[in-house]
């Protein structure tokens, strides 16, 4: 029996193991990407830990040798729970608006979604949204396949 929350650790782990070779690495040729496992965030009095965030290389150079990162990300994406589900839609969302992350991914295993937002102007506008066994191509890393199936693998 897997423990509660290790379906979304496992997801988690999966989707940057499936982008970080890509795009962090390069070994595709699309390098250009810092790609982060719950970096702490802090905006003002917010401190916010996404599952996974990524920089554009030109924005964030190297990973700062600090444990709070300030420099907002231009992605985040949070693999929902029953637990968080509120504090990331009604809480984390609204911040990364504010602070101008450019593209937020919400996982939800339990339902086997992947739902991409863009930010437009101060809010966000729906990017897409795959179910299931989908093959994906998500902003902002729309220039590889994702296969979704390897995200609900047991």
């Amino acid at each position: 029996m897997v423990a509660k929350g290790s379906t979304n650790a496992r997801a988690a782990t999966r989707l940057v193991a499936t982008l970080g070779g890509p795009f962090a690495l390069g070994t595709s040729g699309l390098s250009g990407w810092v790609i982060l496992v719950q970096p702490q965030l802090r905006f003002g009095t917010n401190l916010l830990t996404p599952d996974l965030a990524a920089w554009r290389r030109e924005r964030l150079p190297k990973v700062p040798d600090v444990g709070v990162i300030r420099v907002a990300p231009d992605w985040t994406c949070d693999v929902l729970s029953n637990t968080t589900r509120a504090l990331d839609h009604e809480r984390k969302v609204p911040v990364y608006a504010r602070e101008g992350v450019r593209h937020v991914w919400l996982i939800d295993y339990g339902a086997r979604r992947l739902e991409g937002l863009r930010l437009h102007g101060a809010r966000y506008v729906s990017a897409g949204a795959w179910e299931n066994d989908a093959i994906v191509k998500a902003e902002p890393f729309d220039e590889t396949e994702i296969d979704l199936s390897v995200l609900w693998a047991r």
